[in-house]
């Protein structure tokens, strides 16, 4: 297995005052300020909610406060907006007032089982659920609470039980005295409110400061959970625990990892998650911006970890990062997607960035690989001094439909003009068999589904030389068909498809193995004929 270690290189510039985002590999396609003058923390929370209108695009939620002018006084405001092939800047959906207390917190999945992605938020002792539909639910469908939640709360979703239905995480970290604890919440068309499973903390660890979940790090086919504790041990180091998913998960940790150094603070909200691998390991990043001084010491430069999925997993990290400069603080935050056109999770980790710059901010983008590659793929830097790009949440969401993830950024930390950036990477493929250049779509391709095996949805990814009618259907072992994804008149080019695992009646199918074929009858490009081709391959729904 490979293992390394990297100091990030300092890329010459001139000292200047920015007006403008500095970018390499990437285009920024979105970026708004506030849009009320009333609001403050306008980015305190930003996520890839999933689909939740039902018009086949990822949207976006952007969390934010509302200052009415006393203490106690505070609202949370949620935006949405919905992803389209023409993704714009105006709000879609806004889901307000309730008391906020100390911040906001969103994520999304399909907590009812209908198919349609659901929006689930945390503010000042309450969780609200707001189920998605076409338009969503703008007043609370669920909404619970109470003495438990009376601070701040961290929320995530994953199917950690495999009954194919996405459930609800709540980290409590204040609770039981600074203990901490974290609740699971079945996914069902009759939620539950009462938790099916409690994880609690102890000696004062902050349990649930962070929380990751939605991938399966030690191939078993259930989704696990990372929690961070950013308070654990006397001298604050931190730790991020992994509990393996299952029908009867427990409260045993499978797996931890400590900070490197006192008052490292490792497993601070939006410093953990997991990020996809084709090869049915996935694996767990984090970051900790203030490795190896610690809280008050000038000496944060910052380290970024990456783990491969195994089983059993190990405690030998696979690649790690460290900040070129003292004040780096590399590892704020972190988020992984699939950027580029390949099938293996991308590495996003934001910085403050150098002592010259001062706190201008950068988020780092490395594009994920077999075999891991340090050398940095794409970057955003913010505008000016102490525009703090990067160092606020991150999260990635595919908005304009074309099959690969765009990279959702705010500036939080910025002392005014906060904003929310999202940005599509434009530069090379990385990733090994995908398509380099156009002149390697001559030929019709089908791609491998990812994941595979899958419990809840795949994407299959398929290239055309020239526009021609295609054909792609799911058949069972024996022949019949399942389920037809596409049949129609497509374009030149690489295109993506989303299986829900439902046959043509929308009922689930079972567990078992797949073949989706793709016929396509097209013309020529770059003189190679592309022809009438039929191509197979298998998949496997686990369920």
């Amino acid at each position: 297995m490979k293992r390394c270690i990297f100091i990030l290189c300092i890329l010459p510039f001139a000292f200047c005052f920015c007006t403008a985002q500095t970018v390499y590999n990437l285009e920024i396609i979105f970026q708004r300020g506030t849009p009320d003058t009333s609001l403050r923390y306008w980015g305190a929370a930003i996520a890839g909610v999933g689909d939740v209108n039902g018009d086949g695009y990822d949207d976006v939620a952007v969390g934010c406060i509302r200052d009415l002018g006393g203490p106690g006084e505070d609202t949370a405001k949620v935006y949405i907006f919905y992803g389209s092939n023409s993704f714009d800047t105006i709000p879609d959906l806004l889901i307000s007032d309730w008391s906020s207390g100390p911040g906001v917190g969103i994520c999304g999945g399909d907590i009812n089982g209908d198919g349609v992605s659901d929006i689930c938020i945390t503010a000042a002792g309450r969780v609200y659920i707001h189920f998605g539909g076409n338009p969503p639910s703008i007043n609370p469908d669920i909404r619970f609470g109470g003495r438990l939640y009376e601070n701040y709360s961290v929320i995530a979703t994953g199917d950690l039980n495999g009954d194919d239905t996405t459930d609800l995480i709540v980290g409590d970290f204040w609770n039981m005295d600074g203990n901490g604890h974290v609740n699971i919440y079945k996914g069902s068309a009759a939620f539950d409110t009462i938790p099916w499973l409690r994880i609690n903390g102890h000696d004062y660890e902050k349990f649930g400061m962070g929380l990751a979940s939605g991938k399966d790090v030690n191939g078993d086919g259930f989704d696990d959970l990372a929690v961070g504790a950013n308070g654990y041990n006397p001298d604050e180091r931190g730790r991020v625990y992994i509990f393996y998913g299952g029908a009867a998960m427990d409260t045993i940790p499978d797996w931890w990892k400590d900070g490197e150094g006192p008052v490292n603070l490792l497993g601070s909200e939006g410093t953990i998650c997991f990020a996809q691998d084709s090869a049915g390991y996935d694996k767990l990043w984090f970051g900790c911006e203030l490795y190896p001084g610690g809280y008050n010491s000038n000496n944060n430069s910052g380290k970024v970890w990456l783990f491969n999925g195994g089983n059993p997993m190990d405690t030998l990290p696979d690649m790690t990062i460290i900040g070129p400069d003292t004040f780096y603080g590399l590892g704020t935050s972190v988020a992984s997607g699939l950027v580029n056109s390949g099938n293996m999770g991308d590495y996003i980790a934001g910085a403050w960035t150098d002592s010259v710059m001062g706190a201008i901010g950068k988020s780092h983008l490395w594009l994920g690989s077999d075999t891991p590659d340090t050398a940095l793929d794409a970057w955003l830097k913010g505008r000016w001094f102490r525009d703090c790009l990067g160092v606020g949440p991150t999260a990635t969401a595919d908005v304009n439909g074309d099959g690969k993830d765009e990279i959702i950024l705010s500036n939080l930390a910025a002392d005014t003009n906060n904003i929310v950036v999202i940005c599509k990477y434009t530069g090379p493929d990385a990733v090994a068999g995908e398509p380099a250049n156009n002149e390697q779509l001559a030929i019709n391709n089908l791609l491998q589904n990812s994941p595979n095996p899958f419990k809840q949805s795949t994407v299959i990814k398929y290239q055309l030389s020239s526009p021609g009618r295609v054909s792609l259907m799911v058949y069972n072992v024996a022949g019949q068909l399942v389920k037809t994804l596409i049949s129609g008149q497509v374009g030149a080019g690489q295109h993506t498809v989303k299986w829900d695992g439902r046959d043509n009646i929308g009922n689930k199918v079972s567990s078992g193995i797949y073949i989706y074929r793709l016929s396509a009858k097209g013309g020529s490009a770059s003189g190679v004929e592309a022809g009438n081709k039929d191509m197979t391959k298998k998949l496997v729904v686990l369920r």
